[in-house]
């Protein structure tokens, strides 16, 4: 199906209908000419490997027990853009050289994908992108995600914290929404909203997140509503959520009802390094925190 007549149909949108290969005119989308013009032209590499992809996602979550994606092995080059600039990297692109050549990079612009944030904040633009086929490789995900209620005008900032979205198999993620309706209940929205808050919980094992929302609802007595609207304890490992929980527990600061004094949030506790919780949240020393652990 033609890419504008899809989005046509997805939301009632001015549409242009011209020879370029797409020319959908999205709110708050800026013009592709003078988006690129403001990204680096500098190219950094890094590799696209499973190993990378969970190093990745290790950096986003703290998670390392991530269940593996059943699609990472190198697709076709869908695209010829040899003539733009030098040959594809199978590490890393430069997108402004790309950005105005390909179809595939055009058309998730025009969805709202900030490829600039994805480079700035993850040094790294994952060559893959290039070789997919929009309709065939990433229309279903975009179904998949209006299937789960994720708006249209989400979907940009959903591709934006998550590019490697479109290497899962869409029948691994199934089984992680299963688990936050029929298991912890949460309805339809909240599991919106944690999708849109926390992209990698779609990555998680299911038995891993069941875990986690057990511990946050029956140790921590977490409201399910509180965690669908701070899902930081549904990526992160459950070790580090319990340790802090109890050190906090100990000093009598485990208050996490924020519409009391001292409410602390979730994505506090589960945000940074050791140093940044004890200095931060527990207001204490690490030194504290490492004798407190040698005791549980």
């Amino acid at each position: 199906m033609n890419f504008c007549i899809m989005l046509s149909s997805w939301r009632k949108l001015a549409i242009s209908s011209t020879n370029s290969p797409c020319t959908c005119k999205f709110i708050r989308t800026p013009l592709r000419n003078s988006y690129c013009s403001s990204v680096t032209s500098s190219v950094v590499s890094a590799p696209t490997s499973s190993a990378f992809l969970e190093e990745y996602l290790l950096d986003q979550s703290g998670e390392s027990d991530l269940k593996p994606s059943s699609v990472l092995t190198e697709l076709p080059v869908l695209e010829d853009v040899s003539h733009v600039g030098p040959p594809i990297s199978h590490q890393s692109f430069n997108f402004a050289a790309y950005a105005n050549e390909s179809i595939v990079l055009q058309k998730l612009i025009d969805l709202g994908v900030d490829f600039y944030a994805i480079e700035r904040s993850n040094k790294v633009l994952p060559s893959y992108l290039l070789q997919l086929n929009f309709e065939k490789h990433v229309q279903p995900y975009i179904q998949f995600l209006l299937d789960k209620k994720v708006p249209i005008e989400e979907m940009g900032k959903f591709f934006t914290k998550n590019p490697f979205f479109f290497q899962n198999n869409l029948d691994d993620l199934q089984p992680v929404i299963f688990e936050l309706k029929d298991f912890a209940g949460f309805t339809q929205d909240e599991c919106k909203s944690i999708i849109l808050q926390q992209p990698y919980v779609l990555r998680v094992d299911v038995s891993e997140l069941r875990r986690r929302i057990e511990y946050m609802k029956l140790d921590m007595n977490l409201p399910m509503s509180l965690i669908a609207s701070d899902p930081a304890g549904l990526i992160n490992r459950s070790r580090r959520l319990r340790e802090r929980h109890l050190f906090l527990k100990s000093l009598g600061k485990d208050q996490y009802d924020p519409s009391l004094p001292k409410y602390v949030s979730i994505t506090s506790i589960t945000h940074g390094n050791d140093a940044t919780f004890c200095e931060s949240v527990a207001k204490t020393s690490v030194e504290t925190f490492n004798l407190f652990l040698k005791s549980i």
